[in-house]
């Protein structure tokens, strides 16, 4: 009698621990699918951003000169702080922790923040927030 209730005791703990794992493995692909979205929710945020630059340079460089505009940009990109950087004048690059975002605009002189941003054409150049 006793083997009986040992064995039903193992085969419990068996059927038990697949359970868990099942569980387990459950769980892990839920929170998979879920970074997966949230990531590409940040990329659609600093595209967003990157698309109201480029229209805001876009716009700029078809301007006669004399043109000058401010506009602003948000402060997070989906509720994540990000960085606004920009190689050889030209290569716009939005960066979040997990998530960086690439474009080609306009030439351009001067840099991009958060908030207030002034855009200005002199000569045929276009300045950005020029001190």
């Amino acid at each position: 009698m006793k083997k009986k209730k040992a064995q039903g005791a193992v085969e419990l703990a068996i059927v038990i621990s697949a359970l868990l794992l099942a569980f387990t493995l459950l769980l892990a692909f839920i929170q998979a699918g879920e970074r997966k979205v949230s990531l590409k929710n940040e990329y659609e945020a600093l595209s967003d951003i990157g698309y109201i630059i480029k229209q805001e340079l876009s716009v700029a460089s078809n301007a006669l000169d004399g043109y000058v505009r401010e506009f602003k940009l948000p402060e997070k990109a989906y509720g994540k702080s990000y960085d606004i950087d920009v190689e050889k004048n030209n290569t716009l690059i939005l960066k979040t922790k997990d998530v960086t975002f690439l474009m080609v605009v306009p030439s351009f002189v001067g840099n991009f923040t958060k908030g207030m941003n002034k855009i200005e054409k002199i000569n045929g150049i276009i300045y950005v927030n020029r001190e």
